[in-house]
């Protein structure tokens, strides 16, 4: 199987508008789907959300980010397996992440070392 990373963008404000229950029912429905992929066995890495803290460095120096694209901004990566693109691209499309959200998907390349 070909390994994906799910690239999430998303806009801060959207989950700190929440209220608490809504915040408890978000975390469930990861969780659940979470289970579904590692039954599936296609969760390799669970990842793990950014904070907005970022710095662009390049060689013109360093500057303050995240990069912005509207509101939103890469909020979380994971990484899964799946037969082919566009199954990577079906479960994507079933993430809780797409209530609030959008995912970027990548194929990742296997590196000789």
């Amino acid at each position: 199987m070909t390994k994906y990373m799910l690239i999430y963008r998303s806009d801060p404000s959207t989950y700190h508008k929440m209220s608490g229950e809504e915040k408890q029912a978000m975390m469930n429905d990861w969780k659940k789907w979470f289970e579904k992929l590692k039954e599936d066995d296609s969760l390799v890495d669970a990842g793990s959300p950014f904070t907005p803290t970022a710095k662009i460095i390049s060689k013109e120096g360093v500057k303050n980010g995240p990069v912005k694209s509207g509101n939103t901004f890469i909020s979380y990566y994971m990484i899964i397996q799946a037969e082919d693109f566009e199954m990577s691209v079906k479960i994507a499309q079933s993430s809780p992440a797409m209530e609030g959200g959008s995912i970027e998907v990548r194929e990742l390349i296997n590196m000789p070392f």
